[in-house]
């Protein structure tokens, strides 16, 4: 019901730039609409209170942090092990595999990875990320999960930053590598994935955090893109129960079941661009400015802007898709050169957006810019 009634319910809820709602601060916003109620709402506190701009305190209990840590209890944990046996995953080099000791040259990787992490190197980030991240994946893990975080924290030495964007790249290697070579990621893996979001938008809107974390926009922009594509794979499982054992059917039937519903996934994307505060960012910069706009909230609120009009594309609400990237200057094509996924995804569904609001025009115009860029590109 979430994805039928979300176009209705926007004709009634404009983007929020500024809440004055007095539930911020609780468990639940009324700004945005909930289609069912919650046990709890899972998006964290610090970011909520963030967003309206009055602090729950230093000594306010954080409620999200509560049930997160509930969400990870062992229960899930044993049942992917369980799973993972009999599945057979088995695993691509010697001592590879979640279950196993950590190689050599992987707790290598681990080391390194972290120390560009804390120093805040972005080029050594990006090369971990981008070629070494593939290579060690190549080598020992093609058809078995990465080690998990309980056995590389120590090589990290606990640092809550890393461990987070660990989590978050192994969800990514189980939920489309693995995916890939059909091995099945289980609803566990679904839960414990929303949970590592969670974790790491509570960095990004943590003062004492997001001064000091620095990522490379690639990696920001596929971070947002994975969350949507980890919202659809799960409403996969929903809609094809017959994939899944019994007890994986009982948790989907429970309780558990709800998580990752349109809102939850939408709801954090509104409060990176409220909190950022992304439109009047853009709006105080030149037409012709190169580079995205700096800091890791800012730059999380920019590419939330172009995930919010991915979003509302796909539940079919085209008006609040071309709404919500007013702020962003699509005569820059300076922009393309920063994160040419991002923006070739932007004009995609601003194409698609103008052709199902009868502009045919304005679509010819914006595809006809993203195939000009490719013809410029191609041969580089």
């Amino acid at each position: 019901w979430d994805i039928f009634l979300w176009p209705w319910l926007c004709t009634f809820h404009s983007f929020p730039r500024q809440h004055s709602c007095s539930a911020l601060n609780t468990a639940r916003c009324c700004c945005i609409p909930r289609a069912q109620p919650r046990t709890r709402w899972p998006f964290p506190a610090v970011g909520i209170a963030a967003m309206s701009g009055a602090g729950a305190g230093a000594g306010a209990p954080n409620r999200f942090e509560q049930a997160s840590k509930a969400d990870r209890s062992d229960r899930p944990r044993q049942q992917s092990r369980q799973r993972d046996s009999r599945h057979g995953s088995g695993a691509g080099g010697a001592g590879a595999g979640s279950g196993g000791a950590v190689p050599d040259a992987v707790a290598e990787f681990i080391h390194t990875f972290h120390n560009a992490v804390k120093r805040g190197n972005v080029f050594d980030i990006a090369r971990c990320y981008e070629s070494d991240w593939n290579k060690i994946t190549e080598r020992f893990y093609q058809t078995a999960r990465w080690p998990e975080v309980e056995q590389i924290e120590d090589l990290c030495k606990r640092d809550h930053v890393f461990m987070v964007l660990y989590r978050l790249l192994y969800y990514r290697h189980v939920m489309f590598y693995l995916a890939a070579k059909n091995v099945r990621a289980g609803v566990a893996d679904h839960l414990q994935a929303l949970a590592a979001y969670t974790d790491f938008f509570n960095i990004a809107l943590a003062k004492d955090y997001a001064a000091d974390v620095e990522l490379p926009a690639q990696w920001l922009y596929e971070l947002l893109s994975d969350f949507i594509l980890h919202f659809q794979s799960f409403l996969r499982l929903r809609v094809a129960p017959e994939l899944l054992d019994e007890d994986e059917r009982e948790q989907l039937n429970s309780d558990l079941g709800n998580q990752w519903s349109l809102l939850d996934v939408m709801h954090p994307l509104y409060v990176l661009a409220a909190s950022s505060d992304i439109a009047t960012t853009l709006a105080s910069r030149t037409s012709d400015s190169r580079d995205l706009p700096s800091g890791l909230l800012n730059q999380l609120g920019y590419f939330s802007l172009v995930c919010l009009c991915r979003l509302h594309c796909l539940v079919g609400d085209y008006a609040q898709a071309l709404r919500i990237i007013s702020p962003l200057n699509l005569q820059n094509e300076a922009l393309f050169s920063t994160v040419p996924s991002c923006h070739i995804t932007l004009f995609y569904y601003v194409g698609f957006a103008l052709i199902m609001s009868r502009r045919y025009v304005e679509a010819m115009r914006a595809y006809g810019r993203v195939l000009l860029y490719f013809h410029r590109t191609k041969n580089l």
